[in-house]
């Protein structure tokens, strides 16, 4: 009966983080995705927001975002660009995962890892 118990116990914590995560918090997308994908507004909205629960005043605005525009050197209207250039683009921003030796045994080591736990949990369900 003990075991019936401990079901019934896990399925209620779920379903209780299940209704926190998506009633009672919501979570913004990150003002730097938001920015990187060209939602300057959204971006500072969310930073308001976090400024708001942090009890603090937000002193970025709009024009604040406008005038970086120009000296990010990276293009805004990803529309513009080819299938091939944007996975080009995309496969550009993993070179950081490899700048240097160090970084780079880092980056193996830990998708070795992952790779080892998948095999292993999946070899144990066999």
């Amino acid at each position: 009966m003990g075991w019936r118990y401990l079901l019934f116990t896990l399925g209620a914590l779920t379903m209780g983080m299940f209704f926190l995560r998506f009633v009672v918090f919501q979570f913004q997308e990150s003002p730097k995705f938001l920015v990187y994908k060209g939602r300057d507004i959204d971006a500072v909205k969310v930073l308001e927001r976090i400024a708001r629960v942090n009890g603090t005043q937000c002193t970025i605005s709009i024009d604040d975002l406008k005038l970086l525009e120009g000296q990010s050197g990276h293009e805004t209207d990803d529309e513009k660009l080819t299938l091939l250039a944007k996975g080009k683009k995309e496969f550009g921003r993993l070179g950081v995962l490899f700048s240097t030796w160090q970084q780079a045994r880092v980056t193996l080591l830990v998708w070795v890892t992952y790779m080892c736990d998948f095999w292993g949990f999946t070899l144990a369900g066999k």
